[in-house]
């Protein structure tokens, strides 16, 4: 009997260490998806039909196996997410040929060989607001302009 609960005793520590050592200091398993991004993405330039957004990259945490981003959109209002880049290697993006005036939202989802992390929270670009709906008109203005006939006395 005292063999038999020191074998189970054995065999509780020797599962405990095992799995001690596949998870990382986070809680999460070192084998597995990546962690999400804890921050949204932050919008760098925008213009009527561009966008350039950046994100503070993640970390590995444990395996050190390498990342790369996925870039979700939607159009403002809804939830119809989809992806705009995909295994973006740098922390930033530019999406190009957006519809004009249109606001649109912006999320990073981390990936690495075990699989895709859970999305990061949302930055909203108010693209609507860039330009005023209606532009007011240019001023004409004249400009007094010396007589012509006076330059050509000057020149020797």
């Amino acid at each position: 009997m005292n063999d038999l609960v020191t074998l189970v005793l054995l065999t509780f520590i020797f599962l405990t260490v095992l799995d001690n050592r596949f998870k990382s200091k986070s809680g999460g398993d070192i084998f597995g998806a990546p962690h999400p991004l804890r921050d949204s993405p932050s919008i760098l330039k925008m213009s009527d039909r561009d966008i350039s957004l950046g994100w503070r990259p993640s970390y590995p945490t444990g395996s050190g196996v390498p990342v790369t981003y996925t870039l979700e959109g939607s159009k403002e209002p809804g939830d119809d997410w989809k992806p705009y880049a995909s295994r973006v290697r740098n922390n930033s993006c530019d999406i190009r040929n957006l519809e004009p005036r249109q606001d649109y939202k912006f999320r990073v989802r981390v990936e690495n060989k075990y699989g895709l992390s859970s999305p990061s929270p949302h930055v909203t670009a108010y693209r609507s607001k860039l330009f005023p709906s209606e532009l007011p008109k240019p001023k004409e203005y004249e400009i007094e302009r010396p007589p012509t006939e006076k330059i050509g006395k000057y020149i020797l």
